[in-house]
């Protein structure tokens, strides 16, 4: 019998797409308020930028 594991995080950890589809990792995207507007963090970027 083998040990099954699922390794989940969230969008505070940084982990780049290639690292998170190498090793399965799913994240939970946080929210964050900016200006009075929600936003939904992904590590990826699409909604809300780093910068």
């Amino acid at each position: 019998m083998s040990n099954k594991f699922k390794i989940f995080t969230d969008s505070s950890s940084d982990l780049i797409k290639d690292m998170r589809e190498k090793y399965d990792i799913e994240y939970f995207s946080m929210g964050i308020v900016v200006g009075g507007k929600d936003y939904h963090v992904d590590l990826d970027f699409e909604e809300y930028s780093q910068e």
